[in-house]
């Protein structure tokens, strides 16, 4: 959803002020906020942690298994593998039905394959960990490892909404399964139709515990897909009976971020908002004070040099980075890697990664990765050492003196 981000940061503004002037009102306990999606998804519980609505006609949400009494709803908090995400299913019951029209992000070759009658597993399942997991009313989030793909699911009352955040490849998409169904219940009727491209409907009946049921949706997508329509008949074991099938094979180009496609204004949005937070300081009530040494830094050498103020920023930050990083720190750049570049490993290797990656990103958006590169030597290094530090040592992370701030220069050099 767009945003008019004028009007949204007025209202941030705004509750602030109110929040200042009114601090004595009481304010009604968010009841909802105690909410575990999670409880009863183990043991016999049988129900769902998707995003759902009260008395909601959908409820999106992840299935990790087909088969047996626990598949119930579709999800087993036991289970490592999630076949994807369908839009109906009952909560708490003794009897499984629904799972209807799943969908699956991809990267690479889709694979449709059958797994055999017994598998709980698609064949393009993924694997997932807990850890990367959240669930809470209205909302939930997981991190598939097989595509490295970041998914999230909310609904309304008659519709629900996706979001997935893919690698760049260009060999990403979608796998749409009308023919699936928690128990593999009998397809008796089913129809895809792509309208355009990025829109499908279709429908279909099926007969199971709900022994009429009919099931018509219509799906629309923010980016235009080529596809590929799978009706051939299929056989769940080798010489079994031949059954119904319908997918929807979807194929498209991602780009890594809105640097390389300047249309997509969801994510210049995200960096517009967050931009704002960052510079006024909002995120930063109630914890120590931001390091801003790398501008101070910096300042310095745009006075002298005809460079503007972001390109000395990419160029001094990752050499600002790589001198402050001690024990004391460390864990600032292991939260840093991990949660912004996905790293892995022992703490000091996730943080030079973390390091090596941030000026990669510079790089990438046509930054210099060196003073050398722009024909700045080092003839004015003490000079400006000197005077970055006019009103005493700068920076919260480490305090950086006159010498420290030419050492820095040097490995910018």
């Amino acid at each position: 959803m767009k945003k008019n981000m004028k009007s949204s940061s007025i209202l941030l503004g705004g509750l602030f002020l109110l929040g200042a002037v009114c601090s004595c009102t009481q304010t009604a306990p968010d009841y909802a906020s105690y909410v575990n999606p999670f409880i009863g998804t183990g043991g016999h519980g049988h129900t769902y942690p998707g995003a759902v609505v009260p008395n909601g006609m959908i409820q999106p949400s992840p299935d990790t298994r087909i088969y047996e009494w626990d598949a119930c709803s579709g999800y087993y908090y036991a289970d490592t593998t999630i076949n994807g995400f369908s839009h109906t299913h009952v909560s708490g019951t003794g009897c499984a039905d629904y799972g209807d029209v799943l969908l699956m992000p991809t990267v690479g070759r889709q694979d449709y394959h059958s797994m055999g009658s017994k598998s709980q597993q698609m064949a393009y399942a993924s694997a997932f960990s807990h850890e990367n997991e959240t669930a809470e009313p209205g909302y939930y989030s997981v991190f598939l490892d097989r595509y490295g793909v970041k998914a999230e699911l909310t609904s309304t009352k008659r519709a629900a909404i996706h979001r997935y955040t893919f690698p760049k490849a260009e060999d990403a998409g979608f796998i749409l399964d009308l023919d699936y169904s928690i128990q593999r219940q009998k397809n008796e009727q089913m129809e895809l139709e792509v309208i355009s491209d990025t829109e499908i409907r279709g429908r279909k009946k099926t007969v199971y515990w709900a022994f009429d049921q009919y099931i018509n949706f219509y799906a629309k997508f923010s980016k235009p897909f080529t596809y590929t329509l799978v009706t051939d008949s299929m056989a769940l074991d080798e010489g079994g009976p031949l059954l119904p099938t319908a997918k929807a094979l979807l194929q498209f180009q991602t780009e890594p971020n809105d640097i390389e496609n300047p249309t997509d204004y969801e994510a210049r949005a995200n960096i517009m908002w967050t931009s704002s937070l960052a510079l006024n300081e909002l995120v930063t009530y109630g914890k120590k004070s931001t390091d801003w040494a790398t501008h101070q830094i910096e300042h310095q050498l745009s006075a002298v040099y005809d460079i503007t103020h972001g390109i000395g920023l990419g160029i001094l930050t990752p050499a600002w980075m790589k001198y402050v990083l001690c024990e004391e720190n460390i864990h600032r750049f292991v939260d840093y890697g991990k949660n912004i570049w996905n790293l892995s490993g022992n703490d000091w290797e996730i943080a030079e990664k973390s390091i090596e990656k941030t000026r990669e990103f510079f790089t990438s958006l046509g930054c210099p990765a060196s003073l050398s590169e722009i024909n700045i030597d080092d003839s004015h290094f003490e000079e400006m050492a000197k005077n970055a530090v006019f009103r005493g040592p700068v920076g919260s992370m480490k305090k950086l003196t006159e010498k420290d701030i030419f050492e820095i220069y040097k490995l910018a050099f």
